[in-house]
């Protein structure tokens, strides 16, 4: 009886149990992750040219949904290591992504310019994109 309750005491205050690391920092996976959101963004712009309203709707939506991969960028621009890892990883889109962030300032831009009643919006817009 007495072994058993020291078995029961030690196994009751034994080893808690150790935090799980956090994974690994995966900078190709984020640096995909982000050309996606990108070409979205340039997509959603070319498609919606002629409609300010409704390119302004699916850029917020993308954005939204671009949330986690967008702060995770940001974090680890914090980090000098991982900044580097993602800027390195990055390089990879250089040619795809070519014209893409020129082409939805233009459009942003375009709907700035000819919709006043849009420029408090397209702002904040602007202030919500990723500058990677």
């Amino acid at each position: 009886m007495r072994a058993l309750i020291v078995a029961l005491v030690l196994s009751a205050c034994g080893g808690h149990p150790h935090p799980t690391p956090p994974p690994p920092f995966d900078a190709a996976g984020l640096a995909a992750e982000l050309d996606r959101v990108m070409s979205d963004l340039a997509a959603a712009t070319a498609r919606l040219e002629g409609d300010c309203p409704r390119m302004l709707d699916e850029i917020e939506r993308i954005l939204v949904g671009a949330k986690d991969p967008i702060d995770r960028a940001r974090a680890a621009e914090a980090d000098p290591e991982r900044a580097k890892q993602l800027t390195t990883a990055m390089r990879s889109y250089d040619d795809r992504a070519r014209g893409r962030s020129d082409a939805i300032a233009i459009g942003l831009a375009v709907c700035f310019r000819q919709h006043r009643e849009l420029q408090d919006r397209v702002q904040r817009v602007v202030d919500s994109m990723p500058s990677l």
